[in-house]
């Protein structure tokens, strides 16, 4: 359900930061999540990136996620 409310948000232009829970969730739940997810961004022509271990970013249509680190 949380992947579906991700979703729909990103479609109606949001960003969204979401928490995840790579230790209780089991490995490839978690690949078909990021897939999801990813192709999201790609109908929406927005990004995706991953913040560490515990969070992934997803931008809707014309927001990109700078990957280089700021001073």
């Amino acid at each position: 359900q949380d992947v579906i409310d991700i979703k729909d948000a990103v479609y109606d232009g949001d960003l969204v930061i979401a928490a995840i829970t790579r230790h209780t969730t089991p490995a490839d739940t978690m690949k078909r999540i990021v897939a999801e997810l990813r192709q999201v961004a790609e109908e929406v022509d927005g990004d995706i990136a991953q913040k560490g271990d515990d969070q992934i970013i997803v931008a809707p249509t014309g927001v990109g996620v700078a990957r280089e680190k700021l001073n």
